[in-house]
Parts: C-alpha cells; structure tokens; sequence
C-alpha cells in the first residue's frame, strides 16, 4: 500500500471526554446514554450502557471512533448512536476525507504502541496525544478496498471464535445439566443446611511474615468460572502482598463471595492464602470435599446465592445467608464419592475445553493483528 503517513489531526477532529456530576446519573434512560470508559465495548461497535445523565457534557455522534484513554489506554470503538462520554473516552470524528472503520482499523493497528503520558503501564492519553497519532494518507477508494477486505477476513475469523465459544457453553450447558441431575435428592439422603457441612475457621494473616511470604495467593481472578481451573498464581512475595490475607489448606474448598453469578470456586491441593473476597470452608464430617465443592456451583447453590446477595453494585452474598442454605446430600460416603467421580470425569472434559477456547481466542487476536501489520504497514 503506498501512502503518506500523517496525524490524525490531519484527517480528524478529536473531542476529550468530561464527566458530569455524579447527581446527574440514572437508570431510567433520562437525559443521554453515559459512557464512562470502555466497559461496554465490543469487537468493533460500542454496546450499551445502563446509565444516563441529565447533565450533557462532551457527545460522541454516530459514527465517531471513541478511545479509551485511561486505564487502560488505546482500545477503539464505533458508535452507532450519540452518546455523552466521560473523562475515559474521547471521541475522534472522521471528515469527510476518511472512512471512520478504516481509521478504526488503522488505530487498532497500533493500539499496543500507544503509550501515555511518560509510558506508564494504566496511564492517561490526552486530545493532543491523540492527535499526533499516525495515520495513513490514501484516497477513499483504496481505504474502502482496505475495510472490505478487513471485514471479510475478520468476520471469517470471528466466527472460527463463536464456535469455539458455543462449544465451550455447550459443554458448560450438559455439565450443569449433568449436576442437577445427580445432586436430585433420593433414597437415603438426607437434608441438611450447610453450616452443618462446613465452616470457616481460618483467621487473617500477615502475608509479609516468613510463614507465609512464599505461599501462593489465590483470588477471584486466579479461578476460570465452573470449572474452577487455577490461573496465573503468584506467591504473596511476588504480589507484594501487605495487607491480612486467609491461610487455607489443602482440604478446603474456596468460595467467591463477590459476583456469586461467575460461579469461582476451587479446590487447591496445596496450603496457601487467599484474598478477603474469598470463603476458604472446611468440610465437616457429614460431607466429602468434592461433594461440597459441587454443591457450591449448583445452579441451584448460584441461583440463592445471587437471591441471597448483597449490595447491588457489587453483589456478595454473606456468612448468614451461605450457611443458611439448605441441601439434600447422600448420608453414605460411598455415594457422594461415587456421584462426584462421575461428575469430575465430566469436569476435566470442561476444563479441556476452556483450555482449547483460551487458546483459539490468542491465536484468533494474534492472527488479527498480524493481518493488520501487513495490511498497514
């Protein structure tokens, strides 16, 4: 592709984001649809958001490129709809010059060089910043050439995704199917409420001291939802850990009581320390670990723990309500061991597959921005 390289500003006008008062928001879509940062982006076109302001600060109008400017800085969108943006967003309005999806395309191409101020990882990107950012200089038939061909093959790799995607909620759909079936109650189980079958018993520690200072820290971040797999672990050295943590050992089952719909709950085989925003339970003698375990990402453990939950901005469901639930579980160790065996064959096929998704959807992104390398540069 020949071309001249210029600025933005060159082909572009670029709007800085200003946040309204905080007693301007809503929920009842009164005033204009408020976007704060890029919470609501998708692949290409801006989603919705659920919160309104009566107070009009800074508009996007349909079409405008929007970038998220802070934490983290560079990510792009397409608005279809006008919008109010705040102090996150900025919006970048195409003359007539350019295509606004060929400027989208030609931003994402170096959206992983863009740096902000001093280029501080989670930093902030300026309007003037913005608008020294390089673009190419072609006429509108080439860029036109340029999106169609970019749309054609990315929706072609957008659907390899999808179908991983499907697969992987599939698989998920037959599993909970598969756990509501066996955890039905039957002859010989008996019901329970589930301080009968654990407890918390653990006590903050300091996570700086000897004892634990090398131990691996566990989180809700560090657990793929369902199927409880353990990701990216650190040790409380490598965190910089200061503040109390939860020791927990090998026996317990982990709980996370923040967003109880993302279903994270694991079952470490080692000793370790995990954040605040965790139960680290302790089976009691009536119950199996791996029963418990299953018990705890039930649909019908989620759907109460949800009802159950607190603080609508941040849902957590509390010590009273989780050992308040009640179950049915079999009074035969033989029985629980012999359900959970079955369900962790069905398990370990889940985490496969998740294994499989995470890296369809690398080799998906990375394809993407090599395709864009060779398109723009």
């Amino acid at each position: 592709m020949k071309k001249t390289i210029g600025k933005i500003s060159d082909v572009c006008k670029v709007f800085a984001g200003q946040s309204p008062k905080g007693t301007s928001y809503n929920e009842n879509c009164l005033g204009m649809e408020f976007h704060q940062g890029k919470k609501a982006f998708g692949d290409f076109f801006l989603g919705k958001s659920n919160v309104w302001t009566t107070e009009i600060t800074t508009t996007a109008e349909p079409g405008d490129i929007l970038m998220s400017v802070r934490a983290p800085v560079g990510p792009t969108n397409i608005t279809q709809r006008k919008i109010c943006i705040g102090r996150g967003l900025a919006a970048i309005r195409c003359r007539e010059k350019v295509i606004p999806s060929f400027v989208l395309y030609a931003l994402k191409n170096i959206e992983n060089k863009i740096e902000g101020n001093n280029g501080a990882v989670f930093n902030s990107i300026n309007k003037k910043m913005i608008e020294k950012l390089p673009i190419p200089i072609i006429g509108k038939d080439e860029q036109q050439r340029i999106v169609t061909y970019l749309d054609s093959t990315f929706a072609k790799i957008d659907a390899v995704a999808k179908n991983a995607e499907k697969s992987l909620n599939d698989a998920k759909a037959l599993f909970l199917s598969a756990l509501a079936k066996m955890m039905e109650p039957k002859e010989g189980w008996e019901e329970v409420s589930m301080d009968e079958l654990c407890s918390i018993e653990s006590a903050l520690v300091n996570p700086t001291k000897a004892d634990y200072i090398n131990m691996l820290h566990v989180g809700g971040a560090n657990i793929e939802s369902y199927s409880g797999k353990l990701v990216n672990l650190k040790t409380a050295k490598e965190e910089k850990l200061s503040s109390g943590k939860f020791f927990f050992d090998n026996k317990a089952v982990l709980y996370n009581k923040i967003r109880p719909y993302l279903v994270k709950v694991a079952k470490p085989d080692f000793c370790g320390l995990c954040s605040a925003d965790m139960y680290p339970l302790s089976p009691k003698n009536k119950v199996t670990r791996e029963f418990l375990y299953y018990i705890l990402i039930s649909k019908d453990f989620t759907d109460y723990a949800i009802k159950s939950s607190a603080r609508a901005g941040m849902p957590k469901i509390n010590r009273n309500s989780l050992f308040a639930y009640k179950t049915s579980i079999p009074k035969d160790y033989k029985e629980q061991i012999c359900i959970t065996s079955k369900l962790d064959s069905i398990r370990r096929g889940l985490i496969t597959l998740e294994s499989n998704l995470t890296l369809t959807l690398s080799e998906c992104a990375a394809l993407k921005q090599s395709i864009l390398r060779q398109t723009f540069e």
